[in-house]
């Protein structure tokens, strides 16, 4: 067996190890939906609860139809709830023009979703191929992927997260392919469209490909800048408009903390959703305590000390899976929507590792549909997947720096040494 035989046979363990995980998760939640909706009318008779996991049929699809009503006339920031990034607004907008046709709303929206399906099934089964599993295995992966319980919620919401998320499984397949100017273009225009991709560029600087790390950058910028100068008004009342609305909205509370506690991923749950079991009168909690604006410190040092031990993990799967976590969980208001952004990172990572069981356990649970678990129905709906959802973001952080200890303390000595070299260096030349 050569080289490449072994490597490739090497890794069939952590993949197809997740494979089943996959499989078991998904076969909870096709029986649990079963019964949800074939049997919860007879069974509510009888005392029992079926949670529905998705929105309500007035509320499907709304994240799509809303920004495309906001950009209709090219006007998106005078909306009420217009404070999204401008790219994503132009992109509701092109979107609008298939509707201002005559093609209905839910035909565009299929079309839109079939085609980041697509792409999606594509890259699933050319990383789970490249990596071991066989064609009818990969193929099962990449199935049971995209019908995972992240892409059907995120599927029943229409959040433009979802083409965030296309856009960054093709950066990480650039990226291993080591087409890295392809990379950052896709990292951009993911980054324009949801702003906290932009922390996968630190990659870019670790590996010191600096270049495309600028044009990454560009990418960003210039998509997320032009569209304010063709919306209606100009560039500045735009910006202002933007900034002053998204401002408000991602403060830390934006009115009610009960809308801050739901089906989320935020670090800020573990806070949260303590304070709001078993309260009766809303009135007292209104606003975020003060101890969650200290809490909003705690965690953006926590994200910059994460941004930073990037440079000291040899493993670009290691990177990609951290700062994929730290996008889930460092936004106060972050959907579970946005587990749709976790699924490819997570199968690449356990494609790159030979043994590991640990991660796809992990990987698996955060994936898994929870919501069905109702640990509080009022004042504020809470579920499972408030508390456990940003638990798990914490152990897999947790657990690759563990893994990666030595290599950590390793490198970061090597960093300290060439410290001192370079301050008795200077000196010398003083």
């Amino acid at each position: 067996m050569d080289k490449r035989e072994w490597n490739k046979s090497n890794r069939l363990g952590g993949i197809r190890f997740f494979l089943y995980i996959l499989l078991a998760i998904e076969f909870w939640m096709i029986i649990y939906l079963f019964f949800c909706f074939r049997y919860a009318g007879p069974l509510s008779r009888l005392g029992f609860m079926f949670p529905i996991p998705f929105f309500s049929v007035e509320d499907c699809w709304m994240d799509f139809i809303n920004p495309i009503h906001y950009a209709w006339e090219l006007d998106p920031y005078s909306a009420y709830w217009g404070n999204s990034p401008p790219f994503m607004m132009w992109i509701a907008y092109l979107l609008s023009w298939p509707i201002k046709i005559g093609i209905p709303e839910y035909v565009v929206y299929l079309i839109y979703y079939l085609l980041g399906i697509s792409v999606s099934l594509y890259f699933f089964f050319r990383v789970s191929n490249k990596y071991g599993l066989n064609f009818g295995e990969s193929l099962i992966l990449s199935v049971t992927a995209v019908i995972s319980f992240p892409y059907i919620y995120c599927f029943d919401r229409g959040n433009y997260v979802f083409l965030a998320a296309v856009a960054i499984i093709i950066f990480i397949c650039a990226y291993d392919e080591e087409r890295y100017f392809l990379a950052a273009f896709f990292l951009g225009i993911a980054a324009a469209l949801k702003l906290y991709p932009a922390l996968l560029g630190i990659v870019f600087l670790v590996d010191k490909k600096f270049k495309q790390a600028f044009f990454c950058a560009a990418t960003g910028i210039v998509t997320s800048i032009t569209p304010l100068f063709l919306f209606q008004g100009g560039f500045q009342r735009n910006l202002n408009v933007f900034f002053e609305k998204s401002g408000s909205y991602t403060k830390i509370g934006n009115g009610i903390l009960g809308w801050l506690v739901d089906d989320k991923n935020s670090f800020y749950q573990l806070l949260l959703v303590p304070r709001m079991m078993g309260k009766t009168p809303l009135q007292d909690i209104t606003q975020v305590p003060e101890y969650v604006a200290s809490l909003k410190l705690c965690l953006t040092v926590l994200l910059m000390f994460t941004v930073l031990s990037c440079s000291f993990l040899n493993k670009k799967h290691d990177r990609f899976l951290i700062l994929i976590m730290m996008m889930l969980g460092y936004p106060i208001e972050s959907g579970v929507y946005n587990l749709v952004i976790a699924v490819f990172p997570i199968i690449y990572w356990c494609s790159q590792e030979s043994e590991n069981r640990i991660i796809p356990c992990l990987g698996g649970a955060l994936i898994m549909m929870k919501s069905v678990f109702v640990l509080q129905f009022e004042p504020v709906y809470i579920t499972l997947q408030a508390i456990a959802n940003p638990l798990l973001e914490l152990a897999i952080i947790i657990y690759i720096y563990y893994l990666r200890r030595k290599s950590l303390i390793s490198n970061f000595m090597s960093f300290c040494r060439w410290l001192r070299k370079e301050k008795k260096g200077k000196r010398m030349e003083c």
